[in-house]
């Protein structure tokens, strides 16, 4: 398992080497599969996957012994990796997908305010990407304890990009629900219900979404 995994921690080392070179010559969608590729392995080993706030450490570091387990999780402490890449971003000279990687990072590791100041500098290039537009205003309403009026305008430019991104959808939805525009919020929830392939998470909250504020708008239905 230690030679596996030190494998994985190689290709990964090769990977961010390489990319910064051989971007200009692959097109984007070869590039995230070569991150895929290369990231998925090691999230599966350090039980770490992106987008979710828990993280553990692997059995086969927490029953190592002595200098070999010190070592193992040093190199595999998500807070140093994030180090790493901020080290190539110093300056100001990396690329805006490396500022979207990194801003990733830090809503990974709950550092909102950093993540908000990344996605800011990845925005700055980075005109048409409706996803990172949703994770910015996502990130931007967690450093500031709710959504507001800044987070909506990130909402609807990542709407105009793609009307069926779910995660826009959902936002927008939940400003709707607080503003208790529960017609527009239903509506919103609905048609995230119609975007293809929407994992069963997604499904429930806006199915639970859809009932409670059809409960609010008819409150004397409830019973």
């Amino acid at each position: 398992m230690f030679w596996l995994i030190m494998l994985v921690m190689a290709v990964l080392a090769l990977a961010f080497v390489l990319l910064p070179s051989i971007k200009g010559r692959l097109g984007k969608e070869t590039l995230l599969m070569i991150t895929l590729v290369t990231a998925v392995p090691l999230s599966g080993l350090i039980g770490y996957e992106i987008g979710s706030y828990e993280k553990s450490v692997p059995q086969a570091v927490q029953g190592g012994k002595g200098n070999e387990a010190t070592e193992m999780n040093a190199a595999l402490d998500p807070a140093k990796m994030v180090a790493q890449l901020e080290a190539r971003l110093k300056g100001g000279s990396g690329t805006p997908d490396e500022w979207a990687m990194l801003a990733r990072s830090y809503v990974t590791l709950q550092r909102h305010q950093e993540a908000v100041a990344a996605y800011a500098k990845a925005a700055e290039t980075i005109t048409n990407d409706a996803q990172m537009y949703a994770d910015y205003a996502d990130a931007l309403a967690m450093s500031k304890g709710g959504l507001d009026k800044d987070s909506d305008v990130l909402i609807d430019k990542a709407l105009k990009i793609d009307p069926l991104n779910p995660k826009a959808l959902a936002l927008k939805a939940t400003v709707a629900f607080n503003n208790k525009d529960y017609q527009a919020a239903i509506d919103l929830w609905e048609k995230m219900l119609t975007v293809p392939g929407l994992n069963q998470e997604w499904i429930n909250g806006a199915r639970g979404g859809i009932v409670e504020a059809r409960g609010l708008m008819n409150p004397q239905k409830k019973n």
